[in-house]
């Protein structure tokens, strides 16, 4: 796509009227983000950051036909037929103090790829064909919800998350690999169990009490190295302004 297709197909797919963007042609941004997006194999020709809530439900998509870049508001992409999450966003910027969304429950996804490793927002990605959480972010700030999805257990999941945990209606066969730290967690109905020889853990709502004092500090170290690692692929606040206004 060229910078007038991507205005075009944003216009006609965002709910949301009220939103400025950048455009930015990837062999010409800075060279850290250029090396970010080769290690991951990104075959897209611009990132597009964008000041505003992306609404973009319900519009039949299968794929995302470029890269998003920044996104400084919600991002919600449910109810159309995405099978991964390559071009969703890598950075999520609150915006009044509220905080960020990443919502793509109802889709048709097999594959979490294509997230970023940190994820400064909630993930919600309920009613999903998910059979693997290969891919999701490792720390997500906020709530992680796969509700009704596929899977049979937690292998490759978050290691932190700063809110609920939520991954009810699943045909978890094991209660192995539970996240290192969460708020609350709500993994299995008891219908859903299978191995009940975990069934004690399902006690355990304060995920802190399952860790370490040590394990949490070097987590929040490895927390707060993600977000240095992210804050330092933004645009410098002068070369984001002035952005353009649909």
């Amino acid at each position: 796509m060229n910078k007038n297709s991507i205005i075009n197909w944003l216009k006609k797919n965002n709910h949301n009227e009220n939103f400025d963007y950048e455009i930015i042609e990837l062999k010409k941004s800075e060279k850290m983000i250029q090396d970010y997006y080769e290690k991951r194999n990104n075959h897209y020709d611009y990132i597009v950051n964008i000041d505003g809530d992306v609404y973009l439900d319900n519009r039949k998509l299968t794929c995302l036909p470029f890269q998003f870049h920044v996104v400084c508001g919600w991002f919600t992409c449910e109810q159309n037929s995405l099978k991964n999450c390559v071009g969703f966003p890598q950075i999520y910027n609150s915006k009044n103090n509220i905080h960020n969304e990443l919502r793509v429950s109802g889709n048709l996804l097999t594959s979490l790829e294509g997230l970023p490793d940190f994820l400064n927002a909630s993930l919600l990605c309920r009613n999903n064909p998910i059979k693997s959480l290969l891919g999701v972010s490792k720390i997500i700030n906020g709530n992680f919800d796969v509700t009704n999805c596929w899977l049979k257990d937690l292998e490759y999941g978050p290691r932190s998350v700063n809110g609920y945990y939520h991954a009810q209606g699943n045909p978890i066969k094991s209660l192995d690999f539970l996240p290192k730290y969460c708020n609350t967690l709500e993994i299995v109905r008891r219908k859903d169990i299978h191995d009940w020889n975990d069934i004690g853990r399902l006690h355990c709502l304060d995920m802190s009490e399952l860790s370490s004092w040590k394990f949490i500090q070097e987590l929040e170290k490895k927390q707060k190295d993600c977000e240095n690692i992210y804050k330092s692929l933004m645009l410098s606040n002068d070369k984001l302004k002035p952005l353009k206004k649909i």
